[in-house]
């Protein structure tokens, strides 16, 4: 999460559920296991569209799955 958050800038809270969306969570499930608001995780999102020039959830999840770093393949 430290990566995503450097590389774009995002606070603690938006590496934090620009992550879970890369691991295929939900909104619904990551507000609920974060013990948030729905109307809470989906301004975290808008804000996390603006800071990765991204529009779409699918749009954010390709993004960070091209840039997470790759184990060395032998």
């Amino acid at each position: 999460m430290a990566y995503l958050a450097r590389l774009h800038g995002l606070s603690p809270a938006e590496a934090r559920l620009a992550a879970a969306l890369s691991r295929g969570s939900s909104l619904a499930d990551y507000a609920e296991a974060a013990s948030l608001s729905i109307n809470t995780v989906r301004w975290t999102l808008k804000r996390v569209f603006v800071k990765t020039d991204t529009h779409r959830q699918a749009e954010l999840v390709r993004l960070l799955m091209s840039e997470s770093p790759q184990p060395n393949a032998r």
